[in-house]
């Protein structure tokens, strides 16, 4: 199963409410990680591309990005995109284990010491 039907499923969402979902998972995840140790993670995951232009931002987006590396900046964007709480929580664990599946204990250390979503 694809991280977007995953997503779907269990989290009772449309395709694209999934992928505003990811998209701003991943945003979060790159604003917060050096290039080097996103592009671990991004090669894992072949859509990331094209998931994140789908995460929702207020305004044009340019500053906006900057702020999203904060778990509280992520909550809030989760929003945007029709993510309540439970919501947000589920897919923060769902990100994290499929990324937990696909990289060293050394990135996951990085992303949760950068951005303590996944635990």
């Amino acid at each position: 199963m694809n991280l977007v039907d995953e997503v779907t499923e269990r989290l009772s969402v449309d395709e694209a409410q999934a992928r505003r979902g990811l998209g701003t998972m991943f945003v979060a995840i790159r604003m917060a990680l050096d290039m080097r140790t996103f592009t671990t993670i991004a090669t894992a995951f072949p859509d990331i591309g094209d998931w994140m232009v789908e995460a929702p931002f207020q305004g044009d987006g340019t500053g906006e990005m900057l702020v999203m590396a904060t778990p509280s900046a992520v909550r809030r964007t989760l929003a945007v995109a029709d993510f309540d709480g439970g919501r947000a929580t589920e897919l923060c664990r769902i990100v994290g284990d499929a990324i937990r599946t696909q990289v060293s204990p050394t990135v996951l250390a990085a992303l949760n010491a950068k951005l303590p979503l996944f635990d």
